[in-house]
Formats: structure tokens, sequence, C-alpha cells
């Protein structure tokens, strides 16, 4: 079906951090007719089909989510080793060593 048909609606594209890449929006359909050569599967599987759809999505989303989150992590390692507060390293800092920590084991128990 086109998305140019009579009561399919688009909302405005959603505001994003990070996947942005990726549009967002609202879709509504209001009394939207569907011709039968249109038909994706059998009259009232939509539901169904939809659902796998987002179980794939989900697995996508999450390795993407892992990726991004070891690429800043390694970000912040080198910033933490590369930036000087007070005539040492941030890395020097204890605190934030122990904040260092407590993002890298997040991110192992996320995997």
């Amino acid at each position: 079906m086109p998305g140019d048909s009579k009561g399919v609606l688009f909302g405005k594209k959603e505001d994003k951090m990070g996947w942005t890449i990726q549009p967002t929006a609202l879709v509504t359909f209001d009394n939207v007719r569907v011709s039968a050569e249109n038909l994706i599967g059998a009259e009232g599987d939509g539901f169904k089909i939809a659902m796998k759809a987002l179980d794939g999505g989900r697995v996508n989303i999450g390795s993407c989510s892992l990726g991004g989150a070891t690429f800043c992590l390694q970000a912040a390692k080198n910033y933490l080793n590369s930036r000087k507060q007070f005539g040492k390293k941030l890395s020097e800092f204890q605190y934030l060593q122990f904040k260092f920590a407590d993002m890298a084991a997040d991110l192992v128990s996320s995997r």
C-alpha cells in the first residue's frame, strides 16, 4: 500500500539521541482500505506479523547498542588517559577509576 494512500497519516519525525540515521515517526491509519494485492500474509495475521518483525528488531537494536557502548567506553578510556587536571591524568584519580570500572562491568553484564 503506498504511503500516500487516503487515510495514512505520518506524525512529526521524533527527535532522538543516538540512532538518528533511522527516522522514527507515528503512523496512523484512519479508515484505510487495503486492496487484496497489498495484503501481507493472510487477513487477520497483521498483529502476528508485526510482532515477529519487532522480535528481529530487538536483536538488531541490542547488537547496535552494545557496539555503540563499546565505542563510548573506549573513548572514555582515551579521554581519561589524555586529559590532565591538577597535574595528573584523569585516569590516576581513584573516583574516576571506580566510575570507569562500573561502566566496564555494566557493559560486560549487558553482553
